[in-house]
């Protein structure tokens, strides 16, 4: 999983190598980065997401927490 979610992030944001534990603002996140995202990984996990938990979600790290939930 973590490994979709990186790919997610790293394309969205428009970077090759986005660690686990680096902050999305810190790669210059937007709110349309934020809508993008959230539509990529809705496709890829099957679940609902808020914008407002992607944009909270500050590392891939944290997303995957936020996915995880969803599953729960």
């Amino acid at each position: 999983m973590l490994a979709v979610l990186r790919e997610k992030a790293s394309a969205v944001l428009g970077v090759e190598d986005l660690a686990e534990d680096e902050s999305f603002t810190g790669r210059g996140v937007d709110s349309l980065a934020v809508v993008e995202l959230v539509m990529d990984l809705e496709d890829a996990f099957g679940i609902e997401l808020g914008e407002e938990e992607v944009a909270a979600a500050a590392t891939v790290g944290a997303l995957a927490d936020v996915v995880v939930g969803k599953w729960s």
